[in-house]
């Protein structure tokens, strides 16, 4: 069973999924407000301008809140972690894989992106 299911690549994320074959974390920012974001989108969430670039990363945040997937996820090994990351460069929290042991974690942690390369695609978790 594969650790990860392959991602939904369209308009609004491929430079992103693009980015990770190449270990860049990409995120957005909004050349009208300034406003950085993360996850991809085709308009800011800020001020709603579509006039966007891409830029890279650190890859580094904080670990914000995590919790422990034990039940059966379709098409993917269980257990693992998620956790909710917040990047240095501020977009917002998301939702990652974390790649180290629940009972290990610390909220406030430091983290940084992990790159996963897989037969056809690549993939991000986080590390401590």
């Amino acid at each position: 069973m594969p650790k990860f299911l392959k991602p939904e690549v369209n308009n609004a994320n491929e430079t992103f999924w693009e980015g990770l074959k190449k270990e860049k974390f990409i995120i957005q920012k909004c050349n009208a407000c300034g406003d950085v974001f993360f996850p991809p989108r085709i308009i800011c969430p800020e001020c709603l301008s579509n006039d966007l670039q891409y830029i890279e990363s650190k890859g580094q945040g904080t670990l914000y809140a995590f919790t422990e997937i034990r039940g059966r996820a379709p098409g993917v090994k269980t257990p693992f972690v998620v956790g909710l990351i917040e990047l240095d460069e501020k977009p917002g929290r998301f939702l990652s894989r974390i790649d180290a042991p629940y009972e290990s974690l610390k909220i406030g942690e430091r983290m940084k992106v992990k790159y996963v390369h897989e037969k056809n695609f690549s993939v991000h978790t986080f590390i401590p």
